[in-house]
């Protein structure tokens, strides 16, 4: 019994002597303090039970899902403009693209231009 607790004294120490490390990756939060969150948290206006989210920007397009005023908040990366000038939000979680009028206004504000759709 004497001879593991000698034994193991040494390395007890070395955590006792341990200093922590205030950031193993200074970089990181470097990094972190620059980017800014890619996608927007989104919703429904209250005023839309539902709308449809399209594979495309434009109305011409199908429907790849449909959105549910009471279901899950999702995320908005960039918008784009079709030939009428309507707003679309592109919903990458899902891989559709939704009309701005039916999301809150919030949505598309301070988001990245994509090409306009021609």
């Amino acid at each position: 019994m004497k001879y593991s607790t000698i034994l193991l004294l040494p390395v007890l120490s070395s955590f006792v002597n341990a200093n922590p490390i205030a950031n193993a990756n200074p970089g990181a939060v470097a990094k972190a303090n620059v980017l800014e969150a890619r996608d927007r948290w989104c919703w429904l206006k209250d005023t839309y039970n539902s709308a449809p989210c399209k594979k495309g920007a434009g109305t011409a397009y199908d429907t790849e899902r449909t959105i549910y005023f009471n279901g899950p908040n999702f995320g908005v990366s960039c918008k784009a403009y079709d030939t009428r000038e309507n707003t679309w939000l592109k919903i990458p979680g899902w891989n559709c693209w939704l009309q701005a009028k039916y999301a809150v206004s919030s949505c598309a504000s301070k988001l990245y231009n994509s090409k306009n759709i021609t």
